[in-house]
């Protein structure tokens, strides 16, 4: 039996009438929804893909078709990264509010201006990809990179 990404697994006995069932994945508490299926829906979110770039990769990589409607799993998704992304700015307010002497008159830039107020200094610092590893670079470099 299939479920998607998830396998029921049925084990019997030839000469008793010995019989187990399992998955291969776990399943969403109080639904029949197997993780695995949600796992799969939530990487294809997270690289900007849905149900048929799914299935393409499915059939490239010889993997059962992916549930076939993403509904379910997308309406699971938003509620988590809902219930994540208000609980984390809960967290950053009040560490905020705490190195402003708790004062909670803070400013907040949310429209990516404060990435656009650059100075240019003779020498820059870059942390690029994941060494965190900061790597200086100094103003020539970049008039030499440019075409």
């Amino acid at each position: 039996m299939r479920n998607a990404q998830a396998d029921v697994i049925v084990l019997k006995c030839c000469v008793c009438p010995y019989r187990v069932e399992f998955s291969s994945s776990d399943y969403h508490e109080g639904t029949q929804r197997a993780t695995v299926n949600t796992r799969y829906v939530y990487a294809m979110r997270s690289i900007g893909r849905g149900a048929e770039a799914g299935r393409m990769f499915c059939a490239l990589m010889n993997l059962p078709q992916p549930p076939t409607r993403f509904a379910p799993y997308n309406k699971r998704l938003l509620n988590a990264v809902k219930l994540v992304s208000e609980e984390t700015m809960q967290k950053a307010t009040q560490e905020a509010v705490l190195e402003n002497g708790s004062n909670n008159n803070i400013a907040v830039a949310v429209d990516g201006t404060w990435q656009k107020r650059v100075r240019i200094p003779k020498v820059h610092y870059g942390d690029f990809g994941c060494s965190s590893k900061p790597i200086n670079f100094t103003v020539e470099c970049l008039r030499e990179t440019k075409p």
